[in-house]
C-alpha cells in the first residue's frame, strides 16, 4: 500500500464545481500533452487563480491522490483516473482518497457518532500531525461532502447514509484508524530494515544536530520555521538577511510527499536552498520524486543521510574546537 499524504487542499471554485473541474483537468490531460508547469498556467487563466496555488492544487488532488502519474515530466492519467472519466463515478475519486490521503479514512470512522471541526482537528493531532490551524479539516470535510459522505447538521457533520455504508466496507476490508507514524512504508518492509531503522536517530535529535551545526556554521538558526500552517523543521539565515538562506527537512520515517511539498512552498516563498534529510531506505523514492513532481526545484534542493549530518557536525566541533585553541575564535 502506497504511503499516504498529510497535506491536502481544494481545487479552484466554490465546493459544488470540484468535481466538474476534476473532470475537465483529466480530460485536458488525457487529450493534451501537458507537464504541471504547462496544466498550471492553463487552470490559473482558466479558473482565475494565482499560479502558486493553482499548482500546489493540481499537485495534491491530481497526482499525490495517484488520478495522474507522471512520465518524463509529462502528466499522464493512471488507471484510476481513467476509470473516473470512463465511469463519472464519485466513488472512484473517494477511494483514492481513502488511499492516499491521510485522515479521509480516519474522519469517516470519528463521524459514526457525529463531531465539529475542532473535535476532529483535535482528534488528528493526538494521531501524529501537528496542524495549529482548522484548514486541514475543512478541507477534507469539504472534500466528503462533496462526494456524498458527509453533511452538515445542527450538531456538526455526520456521516450520510452513503458514508455509513462505506465505513462498514472500510472495516469488513481491515482498515482501520491509523497512527501518522505507522502510515509509512517503513511498516511493511522486511526486518533487516526496520532494525536500519530502528538505530537511527530520533527526529527531535537530527533537529538539534543541525541547530548546532548552523551555528558552528555561523548562521541564526530557527526549529519549527512558520510557513503558512505548516512548520519546517530546521530554517538557517546569516546575520545579515531577513528570510531563511537553507531550510531543512528531517524524513525520518513517515510522508515523503509531504516534506518535499514543504520543501517546495520554502523554496518558492524565498527562493532558498532546501535540503531533505533521511536514511538509505528512503534516498531512492526522495530521487525518483524530486526528479518528477518536484523536478522545478531540483537543481536547488539536496537529499543527504542523517549520517552525513553527524558527520558533518562532528568535523565542525573539532575545527571549532582548533579555532578556540589557537585563539581564531573571536576573529
Amino acid at each position: 500500500m502506497a504511503a499516504r499524504t498529510t497535506s491536502f487542499w481544494p481545487l479552484p471554485g466554490a465546493p459544488p464545481t470540484w468535481l466538474e473541474r476534476l473532470r475537465e483537468l483529466l480530460s485536458r490531460i488525457r487529450e493534451g500533452h501537458y507537464t504541471l508547469k504547462t496544466l498550471t498556467q492553463w487552470a490559473a487563466q482558466r479558473y482565475e487563480t494565482k499560479p502558486g496555488w493553482t499548482e500546489r492544487s493540481l499537485r495534491i488532488i491530481l497526482i499525490y491522490t495517484g488520478l495522474v502519474e507522471i512520465s518524463d515530466k509529462i502528466l499522464k492519467l493512471s488507471e484510476r483516473g481513467a476509470k473516473y472519466l470512463e465511469s463519472d463515478d464519485p466513488e472512484v475519486v473517494l477511494d483514492a482518497l481513502i488511499d492516499r490521503i491521510w485522515g479521509i479514512r480516519e474522519i469517516v470512522f470519528w463521524l459514526k457518532d457525529g463531531a465539529d471541526v475542532k473535535e476532529l482537528l483535535d482528534r488528528c493531532n493526538r494521531y501524529g500531525v501537528a496542524w495549529r490551524k482548522q484548514s486541514q479539516i475543512i478541507y477534507r470535510l469539504q472534500w466528503l461532502m462533496v462526494l456524498g459522505m458527509v453533511k452538515k447538521t445542527h450538531r456538526g457533520y455526520v456521516l450520510t447514509e452513503l458514508g455509513y455504508r462505506k465505513m462498514e466496507e472500510m472495516a469488513k476490508m481491515g482498515l482501520k484508524l491509523t497512527p501518522l507514524t505507522d502510515t509509512i512504508e517503513a511498516v511493511e518492509e522486511k526486518p533487516k530494515t526496520i532494525a536500519k531503522y530502528e538505530a537511527m536517530p530520533s527526529h527531535n535529535e537530527i533537529q538539534q544536530a543541525l541547530l548546532e551545526l548552523g551555528n558552528l556554521e555561523g548562521y541564526e538558526v530557527a526549529k519549527e520555521y512558520p510557513i503558512d500552517d505548516e512548520r519546517l523543521d530546521v530554517a538557517w539565515w546569516r546575520k545579515v538577511r531577513k528570510r531563511p538562506d537553507i531550510i531543512f527537512e528531517v524524513q525520518r520515517a513517515g510522508d515523503l510527499y509531504a516534506a518535499l511539498t514543504k520543501l517546495k512552498e520554502a523554496w518558492d516563498l524565498w527562493e532558498c536552498r532546501v535540503v531533505l534529510v533521511t536514511s538509505k531506505e528512503y534516498i531512492q523514492d526522495a530521487e525518483r520524486w524530486l526528479k518528477r513532481a518536484f523536478h522545478e526545484m531540483e537543481k536547488y534542493s539536496r537529499i543527504i543521510l542523517w549520517s552525513e549530518v553527524e558527520e558533518w557536525l562532528q568535523a565542525a566541533r573539532v575545527r571549532n574546537q582548533m579555532k578556540k585553541k589557537l585563539g581564531l575564535d573571536s576573529e
